[in-house]
């Protein structure tokens, strides 16, 4: 038997595709993401990983995963997109624990991701895996609705001009990125998701320092 896993896959998503249901997946570790700190990548970026340990215990990887052509030189730009990123990821470990077979997929004799009978129609075109966080909270506002917001919460989460509305960091306002952040924290409680809530507990010093710092708006 071989496994082709998809990017972001934990030791409980490899334990789920071996074992199916006959175990307690509770027993492995989840996908778990550090956060990167934009004031010592725009400072210093560096080609080589390196881990440091920030002052509240949470591992920060002080790296340029990009080249740095293409990465955002402000620092409300380059925020945005690692916030993206990473909820992007808790989102998908959350429709996962939400949607059980309904999302889940079989893999085809090719090693495609072929229809599955359970899953929606709207999303039989790929893995939810590759959701984005847009695609993530459109689905589970289809299992429990959260009070709309503006901005709302998918659009401040898509690529900047991935679809309409969507912008840079430094585009939407202090109190645009507070709404859509507590936005994000109301998923978190409908779900009781704890790995959503501390992130967003370990992003607000970043958020409000970056706010802090006097910046002039670039174009990249």
């Amino acid at each position: 038997m071989s496994i082709s896993p998809t990017r972001h896959w934990s030791s409980r998503e490899v334990a789920r595709v071996t074992f199916g249901h006959d175990i307690n997946l509770n027993r492995f570790g989840a996908y778990h993401a550090s956060y990167k700190d934009p004031k010592s990548i725009l400072i210093a970026p560096a080609p080589v990983a390196a881990q440091v340990v920030d002052d509240d215990g949470m591992d920060i990887d002080d790296d340029a995963s990009l080249p740095e052509i293409l990465q955002p030189s402000h620092a409300l730009d380059l925020l945005h997109i690692q916030v993206i990123d990473h909820f992007a990821r808790l989102l998908v470990e959350l429709v996962g624990r939400v949607g059980g077979p309904e999302v889940y997929r079989d893999l085809g004799a090719e090693g495609g991701v072929s229809a599955s009978r359970f899953a929606p129609q709207w999303r039989n075109q790929k893995h939810y895996s590759e959701w984005s966080a847009r695609d993530c909270l459109e689905y589970l506002t289809t299992k429990k609705r959260v009070a709309p917001t503006s901005p709302r919460v998918d659009i401040f989460l898509s690529k900047p001009y991935s679809c309409g509305g969507a912008r840079r960091g430094q585009d939407w306002s202090r109190k645009d990125w507070e709404v859509a952040l507590g936005a994000l924290s109301q998923v978190s409680d409908v779900w009781g998701d704890v790995s959503i809530r501390e992130s967003l507990g370990v992003l607000d010093p970043h958020l409000k320092g970056v706010f802090a710092t006097r910046m002039r708006p670039t174009g990249i």
